[in-house]
């Protein structure tokens, strides 16, 4: 590495700029003095010579230069300029700055605004929204805006979704990170208008012709190839479905659906073959030209602009007689992405790539070194292995990145890549040669385009064969960046300590020993919000709705509700699922419905056909509700116990529930869900919970007349989302609760809760918790005292 000392000074530079992610805050001139006293003080300990001095200053300088250009070029992260999460009917004006390839029922672009109108009154902006505009017939509509044009548009305001839940992604910061404030909902494209109309720009050439793919690519093939394609050739997944993308993670495979090294050295071999007829250095110029054109058509996402960099520099060397190292070639690569951009080193493209392929460098070799000594006599199975060997060594670099990011470890992608790396390279180059034949003769692209959608479905069996496979990934929660710090460490330390070995046994009880000590280490920070041996509630935030998970002492779990499910965003499949996986819980021994409003038990539909509820307890059904009894049918088709709510008392260890719910307390052709709704009492110890559903007022009294002195508790979840209609003087009065808990959405259009309910609670020093204001809480109680666990 002394022959290459950019590989030096680009490591130096990357954790700079490393540095304005820990240090956010600090002033570049207090961390330079905060540099300076470390270095003498290292000096002091070490005593060292001039020579040393020399390489610490100047280690110091670089570092301090990433730190500083971080800080110049990215500024600081975009914040939300208003108090209201969501403000309707505002008119923004500004400059569409990128626009997105269109989706299928929204067009996205961005805006930097410059005014915003609200309420006849006029205000100075200076921030960037995220703009989408809802397509009013989506077969036809066309956006005919260009990058550079000044747009006024009417629309609702709308701060990005925060982590609401415990281990959740946090949309906001994800945003803030890109320099964009906030959302603006635009209902059509009657809503916009264009002031002022930009002359023509290289930007808007490069997105015409990306536009001009996708028409093709949709007009060619059917709905599910298309998505791919669009994936493949345009670094667009935006119409890869939900399903699909997580096949292809259990499968170990997402990275073939990233534009990356792969699908450069495919692109690549295509140009250097069309221009083979001409002399090297117009082949070589051409072939060059065609790479910087599919980064710009990709949209440079960072492991493209690295593999591309990364080819021209090989293509140079093959005529030059300069010696070529592919650790300078990398760390070239990195330096050009970060010059343009250092925010990308925080973004998962930019970490995957670099990983996989530093590691492929490092790894790859010891395997290869490995393997030759077998003396393998076919060239077939030699291949295979040394395929296989250079997949895991992908994989071992990127396995930490990938738990962060997807917490999922999958034990099939050896296998599943062996199939689906060739696939992919079919596909990419039949799905170029339809695009350049199809404009000429549309009777030969379609040959192409049935032999790639055959091709296409064969990939598809098999990522959802082997993808939805029960064991074909692990779950692994709770993967931090303390964790990849100890995973690459170990990795590091094997490697160097194997070579002090030379009996193989004594390797293998090396690698154990590493093994062990790097699980060891890795659950020193895992967090455990439900411990042992207590109850434990957790107020999920589901938006506008109800969910409620209980931990009991004894290790039984149950669930109140779930939320609803829409065909946009599944409550069940997208909050709930991963906050169980987090917290390491399989299934949920009882799976309480409330009762059959969406926004309760919708939820439940995604988590049952996945086997993730043991039992159903719901109320009994009302024929006089199509969907109560639809969903009595689809839960006994599941093949799920089910079991209806009646007065009852459930053990749960040394914990009581007490189903209260009386049919007799409702009179005969009594026909009203939230009335009806089960309402139950946990009993551990000396302390009370009670869940009402959604129960009014009028329920309420009958409780009171039934239970009386029963209803006193510690905590209670308020009726009907803190609606007006529950919650009653008499029925709080009776409950006489010290926490409340108010699950509802922020700034919901049914302006749940209601002030009569908060005025009520807080003249009765009733403490509230609400999900709109205050996301998820979490309590806990040894049958003797309540707290709450702060989890954010």
């Amino acid at each position: 590495m002394g022959n290459y000392p950019l590989i030096k000074f680009v490591i130096l530079f990357s954790s700079g700029i490393l540095l304005t992610g820990i240090v956010q805050g600090i002033s570049p001139v207090l961390l330079i003095l905060i540099f300076v006293l470390l270095l003498v003080a290292l000096l002091i300990v070490l005593k060292a010579n001039r020579k040393v001095l020399t390489n610490l200053i100047l280690f110091t300088l670089v570092i301090y230069a990433g730190f500083c250009y971080c800080n110049i070029v990215s500024g600081k992260q975009a914040s939300y300029p208003f108090n209201n999460a969501r403000i309707k009917n505002v008119k923004l004006k500004g400059i569409v700055t990128e626009i997105n390839l269109p989706k299928e029922k929204y067009f996205e672009f961005y805006l930097d605004a410059a005014k915003l109108f609200y309420k006849n009154s006029e205000f100075d902006l200076n921030h960037r929204f995220f703009c989408k505009v809802k397509k009013s017939k989506p077969a036809y509509e066309r956006f005919s805006y260009s990058i550079g044009d000044t747009l006024i548009a009417v629309g609702a305001i709308q701060k990005a979704r925060e982590r609401r839940n415990p281990f959740e992604f946090d949309y906001f910061e994800y945003l803030s990170g890109k320099g964009v404030s906030g959302l603006f909902y635009i209902k059509g494209l009657k809503d916009v208008e264009c002031r002022e109309t930009n002359s023509f720009s290289f930007t808007n050439m490069i997105y015409g012709i990306r536009l001009g793919i996708v028409h093709s690519l949709e007009n060619m093939y059917d709905g599910k190839t298309a998505a791919l394609l669009k994936g493949l050739l345009l670094a667009d997944r935006s119409s890869i479905d939900y399903e699909t993308r997580e096949s292809f993670i259990n499968a170990g495979v997402i990275h073939v659906l990233a534009v990356s090294g792969l699908h450069v050295g495919y692109i690549a071999l295509i140009f250097l073959f069309l221009f083979s007829r001409f002399n090297i250095v117009v082949k070589n110029v051409l072939t060059v030209t065609g790479l910087i054109f599919f980064v710009l058509i990709t949209g440079a996402p960072p492991s493209v602009v690295r593999a591309s960099i990364m080819a021209v520099i090989i293509i140079f060397y093959m005529f030059s007689i300069r010696q070529y190292n592919q650790f300078n070639a990398l760390a070239l690569a990195a330096f050009v992405i970060l010059l343009f951009d250092p925010n990308q080193i925080f973004d998962a493209g930019f970490q995957l790539s670099f990983s996989a392929v530093l590691s492929i460098f490092i790894i790859y070799p010891i395997f290869q070194s490995f393997i030759g000594g077998w003396k393998i006599n076919s060239k077939f199975t030699r291949g295979i292995l040394l395929f296989i060997s250079v997949s895991l060594a992908a994989q071992i670099g990127t396995l930490p990145f990938t738990i962060i990011y997807f917490h999922k470890f999958s034990i099939v992608a050896l296998i599943a890549n062996l199939f689906v790396i060739p696939l992919i390279g079919g596909i990419l180059a039949i799905g170029i040669i339809s695009l350049v034949v199809y404009p000429f003769i549309e009777l030969i692209a379609a040959y192409y385009v049935s032999a790639n959608e055959l091709l296409c479905y064969l990939l598809f069996l098999i990522v959802d064969k082997i993808g939805k496979w029960e064991h074909s990934f692990l779950f692994i929660p709770q993967f931090s960046l303390y964790d990849l710090f100890v995973f690459y460490l170990s990795v590091a330390g094997l490697f160097v300590l194997k070579s002090h070995f030379r009996k193989r046994h004594a390797k293998l009880m090396l690698a154990f020993l590493i093994a062990a000590n790097c699980y060891i280490f890795m659950k020193i920070d895992d967090q455990h919000l439900l411990p042992d041996n207590i109850l434990s509630i957790v107020m999920i935030d589901i938006g506008q709705g109800d969910s409620f998970l209980i931990k009991f002492p004894n290790g039984k779990i149950a669930m109140v509700d779930a939320g609803n499910s829409t065909f946009g965003f599944d409550n069940g499949e997208r909050v709930i699922k991963p906050l169980l996986q987090n917290l390491s819980i399989k299934t949920v021994d009882y799976g309480f419905v409330s009762h059959t409003d969406a926004d309760h038990y919708k939820g439940y539909e995604s988590l049952i056909s996945r086997g993730m509820i043991d039992t159903v307890i719901k109320p009994s059904v009302d024929s006089a509700f199509n969907k109560d009894v639809r969903f009595g049918e689809f839960v006994k088709g599941s093949g799920t116990p089910m079991k209806y709510a009646e007065r009852q008392i459930l053990q749960m260890g040394n914990t009581s529930l007490y189903i209260l719910t009386d049919e007799r307390m409702f009179e005969e052709n009594f026909h009203d869900l939230n009335e009806k709704s089960t309402v139950m009492k946990l009993l551990y110890g000396r302390v009370g919970i009670l869940f009402t559903g959604d129960a009014g007022r009028k329920v309420e009294r009958n409780y009171i007349n039934l239970y009386r002195d029963f209803l006193k508790s510690d905590v209670l979840k308020a009726g009907h989302h803190g609606s007006k209609t529950s919650t009653s003087r008499n029925f709080l009065e009776a409950v006489d609760p010290k926490i409340a808990l108010i699950s509802c959405g922020p700034n919901n259009k049914f302006n749940h809760p209601s002030p009569e309910t908060i005025e009520l609670l807080e003249a009765n020093k009733v403490k509230i918790l609400r999900t709109d204001l205050h996301k998820a809480a979490i309590l806990h109680t040894d049958g003797k005292r309540i707290w709450q666990t702060y989890w954010n």
